[in-house]
């Protein structure tokens, strides 16, 4: 029997295949398995996608982003026209750059499913919507309206694309992981907790190399697994090291050659 089949890693394998186990129990575990790898790159985010991405430094994932429409209730004379659909062009000149049909989910997961599973559409007020209806209700002096209310709305389907995404996620980092720990193993090890997270989160590359022939003992294969982190782009030096300097040389030979040609220039006379 695979150990790596048991444990933590097999518990948030089985249960991101079934619907009815909550991302946010999955996650939970996920939380504890970095700790047993001692991940930092795994607590990290599964503690984010817990708690949510609240700092004003911290990004959004693109996967926690859904398109919602922006709504306005406006009071008239007799009475508020409320879910009044408006263009994000109605809004004033100085929130064109920063507010549109995008809405970025910064809530904690379990506020997520929440909306997920309510089965009606949600209101999200706008950022700075007080501000940003004085504003709009000073253009509109005397046109007999005035915006009480600034917010998107959210089908809860797209709540639910968002859960599902985060699910998927973990289906994929938990197959990350499996696929470089050995049959005995119970608890991947820091670098191939970091890779996954690497790979599946931030669509980095496999930080693995295959050595094939000369570069392995008896023409056999070996795997070597470098420092984690980014690649970086290689320097002229290493991209001229890489096409083969014998290609660079030849083609310096081949200019030098032409050019005492059309010189005429015969030194070995």
């Amino acid at each position: 029997m695979r150990k790596r089949s048991h444990g933590l890693i097999g518990e948030i394998q089985q249960g991101a295949l079934d619907n009815s186990v909550s991302v946010t129990t999955l996650l939970r575990k996920c939380l504890a398995l970095g700790g047993q790898a001692q991940s930092r790159a795994l607590m990290d985010w599964a503690q984010k996608e817990l708690n949510g991405y609240w700092d004003d430094d911290e990004v959004v994932p693109q996967y926690r982003r859904i398109t919602a429409v922006i709504a306005a209730d406006i009071a008239m004379i007799h009475g508020v026209v409320e879910g009044q659909q408006i263009s994000a062009l109605d809004l004033p000149e100085v929130a064109h750059d920063t507010i549109g049909d995008e809405v970025r989910l910064g809530h904690g997961i379990a506020e997520i499913e929440d909306l997920a599973n309510r089965g009606e559409t949600t209101l999200l007020s706008l950022p700075g919507s007080s501000e940003l209806m004085r504003l709009m209700n000073y253009g509109r002096r005397g046109s007999g309206g005035q915006f009480v209310r600034l917010y998107w709305m959210a089908s809860d389907s797209a709540f639910r694309g968002v859960v599902e995404r985060i699910r998927n996620l973990l289906v994929q980092m938990v197959a990350e992981m499996m696929a470089e720990m050995n049959d005995d193993d119970e608890v991947p090890t820091k670098t191939t907790a970091d890779q996954a997270v690497h790979v599946v989160i931030k669509g980095g590359r496999r930080n693995t190399i295959t050595l094939v022939n000369s570069q392995a003992a008896e023409g056999g294969t070996s795997t070597v697994t470098p420092s984690d982190g980014p690649a970086k782009p290689d320097g002229f030096w290493q991209r001229l090291r890489r096409r083969g300097v014998v290609v660079v040389l030849s083609t310096v030979a081949a200019a030098v050659l032409a050019a005492v040609t059309w010189l005429e220039w015969k030194p070995w006379e």
